[in-house]
């Protein structure tokens, strides 16, 4: 793979409902050789206490906004197929110990459409 066509040029999130009927974040993650990654992520019916938050204070659409502003400036550059280096950046940008700030779920589906 060229080093270009590796390289994350976008992320993109939007709101889908999930199988249980309840709104979820779906992310695109968009190369500058036009391969584009998709994932969404399942939300649990339960939820335990060391489970990380799963979106960040306003839902979804708060979600879909930390992509717009914090996730996706962040990203853009990196190599797709360096999954650990994106880990780690999604981390970094989320600063907490239970992705408050991104939230759990936002992480999970960048990380699944990078991959």
């Amino acid at each position: 793979m060229g080093a270009r066509r590796a390289v994350i040029d976008r992320v993109l999130a939007r709101a889908i409902i999930n199988s249980r009927g309840n709104p979820t974040i779906e992310v695109d993650v968009v190369t500058g050789g036009g391969i584009i990654g998709r994932a969404s992520a399942p939300s649990g019916a339960s939820r335990g206490r060391y489970e990380v938050v799963d979106f960040p204070e306003g839902g979804v659409k708060a979600a879909i906004e930390a992509v717009n502003r914090v996730v996706a400036p962040a990203l853009a550059g990196l190599c797709v197929t360096d999954q650990r280096a994106v880990d780690l950046t999604l981390h970094e940008v989320d600063g907490t110990a239970n992705f408050g700030r991104i939230g759990g779920n936002t992480a999970y589906a960048v990380s699944l459409a990078s991959a």
